[in-house]
């Protein structure tokens, strides 16, 4: 070629029989990303072209009556662009017609194709892996290639490189390749052998949802065509069996975790799926509580307390810690015969050796003709925002918040309130929480602080400290909420009445490197706080747990015709003079500035002249207690019917209920809520009938929830050779009751929310 005197010619020395088609070819059949090659080519042969000269031939040459390579061909020529070099861009650019009519035209012979590097063994495969074989081949015309297993063409395998994904034994064979690029030139590759062994898992146990004694039975299989397999079983990450089958006869709540299968040959290993193994600890569980119950005197009180279980159930009925000895059955009717009636019931159920305690309902006695003895007062609206910590992370863990959250929030809800009921949160979720609290606060609303925690006062500081569940060990007031800070953001929004009670220790820690900065309080007289203890002392729950001893008492009088004052009052009173309740010494303290001494917590809502405000707030209370609506799903391949059903128990602590409605083909089967998501917390799953047709789990912290929430029902069977398997089907749950507000999102706003400063020494 270098020989060849026509190589050295200007192009526009060339026969337009040739250079035309060429121009053709470069103007109208490339792509978009052509003429950046074509300038990056012809820079790698010393002709450079800046930018902005290419920016100046395209824009010359998408003009009428021009064209691109016009142009180009313009700019080259005086630069000494020569056809060897036309040549050397269209061979890189492999457009090999516009290639052999140069060459013809130089006179420059065929290549004969030769082999450059021929394909490689890529070793042992197993299933599911990508062969991958090339060849590198030169010669003009161009090579052709057409890959062969064994002495079959493989169809569409015509490039210099073979790929087959996901390869399988029956693929197994010799690879080679012919080149070729002339009838008389064809060569042959070296022969790859290719051996495929047979290593997967082709069967698996499915999640299960045990009880207690129940068999586990899990099963593992893999095939391998070069050696004998070994099966290492493990739970939550310890190694628990070394048989391709491990059974269990009698299991236990012990026996729940996360398992999987390490199944290994000489060529490797897999391992299987992880699976989710729930054992309930027994078949005991109160599937009917009792509620809040409120009746006119001598009238008729119902307490239902419903249970399933394994053999006879019983029932004992208690009010007050005190045993009703002749009520042993689900029903409690009372014909209220007097205010002595009023209090506490609850029921203990037992199941041979498990027992279960029912939630608290209290009963309340109103009375046949309305109070008349007090002004009567009227409320806008009444919101309450109520906050139990007792999951600490750091600090000691308590037992009865959450019991004395819910109790409260049934009793606050028959007064009227809107409630917002949530447990366990950080110190972002708590200020979130109170600023969402307050935007519901307005004129003549009444608004109601409570929170159970643990809490403390400083030396020289007035103001008391909330602390989040996320606060470190030894905490100080940086990373705690202070209650007067919430009170003042409360008094903002001008309320008729703003209470604040507040079930924490008032331990006096010492003085801190910190201190809160005065709060300036809007003038107001509709203030009232409740502490369950004075200042330097401690609140207490029981040992047992079921209810803090403030609530204990508070409880009997929160629902009453009685002023707010009076009736913290008896509190207060019936704390002092009954030792029995408190053996402890607790002494609680009440401020109180009202102006309007004649308020009730339950007192009327009336919304005259208030409607749309009423409407506004409810709206955005109705955000946080919006839940998923019942579900029904069809198990198609097996004409089996789910109903999935959806409950509060607190604003950010949801129940999920999966009932097997019909079971199609497959009578033996059950489905489970599984896979939620991560930043949450569920229970383990309850059963709440024997046959496990209707089973529970609850779902916490949902105010965490970044994103829509996922979640996927496990529908278990037994298929006909009695082996259990699982199909699963996806949910999609929104962002269901408090996620909705995302407390985890702190506001640009709540910046004021931080008062502290650090002293100066």
């Amino acid at each position: 070629m270098e020989n060849n005197s026509n190589l050295t010619l200007s192009i526009n020395k060339m026969p337009m029989r040739i250079l035309s088609p060429i121009e053709r070819c470069l103007e109208y059949e490339q792509t978009d990303d052509f003429w950046p090659q074509f300038v990056h080519l012809v820079t790698r042969i010393n002709f450079h072209i800046s930018q902005g000269t290419y920016r100046e031939i395209i824009h010359k040459g998408n003009r009428q009556g021009n064209t691109i390579v016009r142009e180009m061909l313009a700019y080259l020529v005086p630069k000494g662009f020569t056809i060897r070099d036309l040549l050397f861009v269209l061979n890189e650019l492999r457009l090999e017609p516009h290639v052999k009519a140069i060459r013809d035209f130089a006179n420059i012979p065929p290549e004969p194709v030769r082999i450059i590097d021929q394909p490689k063994d890529p070793g042992q495969l197993k299933e599911g892996d990508t062969l991958q074989l090339s060849i590198k081949a030169r010669g003009f015309p161009y090579p052709r290639y057409q890959w062969f297993r064994n002495d079959d063409a493989i169809e569409g395998a015509n490039q210099a490189e073979l790929i087959i994904p996901n390869i399988s034994t029956e693929q197994e064979g010799n690879y080679s390749c012919r080149v070729h690029n002339s009838r008389r030139n064809v060569l042959l590759s070296t022969l790859i052998p290719i051996s495929v062994f047979a290593f997967k898992i082709t069967q698996f146990s499915p999640s299960q949802l045990l009880q207690e004694g129940d068999v586990l039975n899990l099963w593992c299989n893999a095939t391998n065509t070069c050696s004998q397999l070994i099966y290492n079983w493990f739970k939550d990450g310890q190694l628990i069996a070394t048989t391709q089958d491990y059974r269990k006869k009698k299991t236990s709540i012990h026996d729940s975790g996360i398992y999987w299968c390490e199944v290994i040959s000489n060529q490797g290993s897999i391992s299987s799926e992880k699976i989710t193994i729930n054992v309930s600890a027994d078949t005991l569980e109160i599937v009917i509580q009792p509620k809040f119950t409120m009746v006119l005197l001598n009238g008729v009180a119902l307490f239902l307390c419903e249970a399933k279980g394994p053999a006879e159930i019983h029932y004992q009925w208690y009010k007050d810690d005190i045993i009703l000895p002749n009520e042993k059955k689900a029903e409690l009717k009372i014909h209220v015969a007097s205010e002595s009636f009023k209090g506490m019931y609850y029921c203990v159920v037992s199941c041979l050796a498990a027992t279960r305690t029912s939630d608290f309902a209290y009963l309340q006695i109103t009375k046949s003709v309305p109070d008349i003895s007090r002004e009567v007062c009227q409320a806008t609206d009444k919101i309450a925002l109520l906050i139990g910590n007792e999951d600490y992370r750091s600090e000691r863990k308590l037992k009865a918040t959450s019991k004395d959250v819910k109790l409260l929030s049934g009793i606050f809800q028959k007064l009227g309130f809107k409630v917002l009921s949530l447990l366990n949160l950080t110190l972002t979720e708590m200020k979130m929480a109170v600023y969402r609290f307050v935007e519901l606060l307005n004129n003549g609303v009444y608004g109601v602080f409570y929170y159970a925690g643990h809490g403390f006062e400083v030396s020289g500081d007035p103001y008391s400290y909330l602390l989040p569940v996320d606060a470190p060990t030894g905490a100080d007031i940086t990373v705690c909420l202070s209650a007067q800070k919430i009170h003042q953001l409360m008094l903002e929004r001008n309320p008729s009445l703003c209470c604040l009670i507040l079930d924490i220790c008032r331990t006096i820690c010492q003085e801190s490197k910190y201190y809160s900065s005065p709060l300036q309080m809007r003038p107001n007289t509709s203030s009232l706080y409740m502490y369950s203890t004075s200042r330097g002392q401690s609140a207490f729950e029981p040992l047992n747990g079921r209810m803090g001893n403030f609530v204990y008492v508070l409880k009997d009088y929160l629902y009453s015709d009685d002023t707010v004052e009076a009736m913290f009052g008896k509190v207060r009173h019936a704390i002092a003079t009954n030792s029995k309740v408190l053996p402890k010494q607790q002494n609680p303290e009440l401020y109180s500035n009202l102006a309007n001494v004649n308020i009730s917590l339950s007192d009327q809502i009336n919304t005259t002249n208030h409607t749309q405000e009423y409407n506004i707030r409810s709206h955005l209370w109705m955000q946080a207690i919006r839940l998923p609506r019942t579900m029904h799903v069809d198990i198609k391949e097996f004409g089996a019917k789910l109903k999935v059903e959806f409950s509060s128990q607190f604003s950010n602590v949801m129940s999920i209920t999966v009932t097997v409605v019909d079971s199609g083909t497959v009578p033996d089967c059950y489905a489970w809520i599984a896979n939620i998501p991560s930043t949450l917390t569920a229970d383990k799953a309850s059963v709440l009938q024997v046959d496990k047709k209707k089973i529970r789990i609850v779902v916490k912290d949902l105010q965490k929830l970044q994103e829509p929430m996922t979640a996927v029902i496990r529908f278990v069977y037994t298929d006909e050779s009695g082996e259990s398997k699982c199909t699963v089907e996806n949910l999609a749950l929104d962002f269901p009751l408090v996620a909705n507000l995302q407390l985890w999102r702190l506001s640009t706003d709540l910046l004021q929310m931080d008062c502290i400063e650090k002293k100066v020494p």
